[in-house]
């Protein structure tokens, strides 16, 4: 069946829904936030209540990459912080890439500055962007073991 393509808004809140059913599923508590909070888009819990974590989750249905902001180069001191790329291009069951912080945000700054070294195809220099991006070509064999790895947040 051919579903309408969903808007931005709604692209966001199905991956946020889907991180968190995922979450819950596994026996993690774990709610997103109705509002527009910044980095944070989940807060999690492991069952015992004695680890939590903050998610920010993009999501992508194109086939192309995962579209972020200048944001996503933003460090935050803390190592409960995590992002997790969402594919929806299979409707029925989406794939998830868990990274932590640190790591999310070097593999953007290293994405964007090889981009950006490279010249145009008539030799000139790229002009700067505040558009950064992630996309499967950019995945390292590291990266591909993040695959639906949900140990990576602590819990399990």
């Amino acid at each position: 069946m051919n579903y309408p393509k969903p808007n931005n808004q709604q692209k966001c809140r199905a991956g946020e829904a889907c991180v968190v059913a995922e979450l819950n599923k596994r026996g993690a508590y774990a709610t997103s936030f109705a509002g527009n909070m910044p980095n944070i888009d989940i807060l999690a819990m492991d069952q015992n209540q004695t680890r939590s974590v903050y998610i920010q989750v993009k999501t992508k249905i194109n086939p192309q990459g995962w579209q972020v902001g200048l944001g996503a180069e933003k460090e935050i001191g803390n190592n409960n912080f995590f992002v997790i790329l969402v594919d929806l291009k299979k409707i029925d069951r989406p794939d998830f890439y868990i990274f932590d912080r640190s790591t999310y945000v070097n593999k953007v700054k290293k994405i964007y500055k090889d981009y950006i070294n490279r010249p145009k195809r008539n030799g000139q220099p790229k002009k700067e962007t505040n558009i950064r991006w992630i996309d499967y070509k950019n995945f390292t064999d590291e990266d591909k073991k993040r695959l639906n790895n949900w140990k990576i947040l602590g819990f399990w």
